[in-house]
């Protein structure tokens, strides 16, 4: 029950505190997203010189 209303006030609070939080939530979540793409262009070979 705790989780869910959390859930619901992180999404529908106007408050700074809770701007905040969502700002920093997405920018993290960007940026885990980013890593990813980075560690998989990473992994690719390298394209041979034809």
């Amino acid at each position: 029950m705790r989780s869910s209303i959390y859930a619901r006030r992180i999404a529908m609070e106007t408050g700074l505190e809770w701007r905040l939080g969502r700002l920093h939530n997405n920018t993290a979540r960007q940026l885990v997203i980013l890593g990813r793409k980075i560690s998989r262009r990473e992994e690719l070979p390298a394209p041979s010189a034809a």
